[in-house]
């Protein structure tokens, strides 16, 4: 475990930035990063992230678990990495599917319709992929994005309200 701790920090901070794409293969998972690199680690796309998510002294599933509390939704929660930054990656598949992908969320510029089962999203760079899932699914994934992120600065703003200096 100590070995997947230090592989996936790695990767994550020798960028300093967040992939804009989190993918399982067949061995592990794939990292796609704005300016073109790539990476691929030997642990599952949810091991990384949930390491991504205890750099910021939380867990995957702590995280998610308040998202749903926040949203009241059971089934594709969002995943918070930072408050601070506003990072959030959100599943295109259910968190046990093998062929579940993440995208950042802030990295995403537009998307649409490619065909009843295909949604194309383009990125900050221009980058352009196509994912299998419909409209519908990426759309209401990006509106609980915009959602969780809305509720916490209005969290935020209310207890900087109430602070005692």
């Amino acid at each position: 475990m100590v070995k997947v701790s230090a592989v996936a920090a790695t990767v994550a901070m020798r960028n300093n930035t967040l992939p804009f794409s989190v993918k399982n293969t067949r061995n592990g998972c794939r990292l796609i990063y704005l300016n073109g690199e790539q990476s691929e680690l030997s642990i599952s796309a949810k091991d990384y992230l949930n390491e991504l998510c205890l750099r910021h002294c939380s867990t995957l599933e702590g995280r998610m678990e308040a998202c749903r509390h926040f949203l009241s939704i059971t089934q594709k929660a969002c995943l918070l990495i930072s408050e601070r930054s506003e990072e959030v990656y959100f599943p295109i598949r259910g968190l046990k599917d093998k062929d579940n992908e993440w995208f950042l969320f802030s990295s995403i510029v537009t998307y649409h319709s490619v065909s009843d089962n295909s949604t194309e999203l383009i990125f900050k760079d221009g980058t352009r992929t196509v994912t299998d899932v419909n409209y519908r699914t990426v759309k209401m994934q990006i509106e609980r994005c915009k959602k969780l992120l809305l509720m916490l600065d209005l969290f935020n703003s209310e207890t900087n309200k109430t602070a005692v200096i």
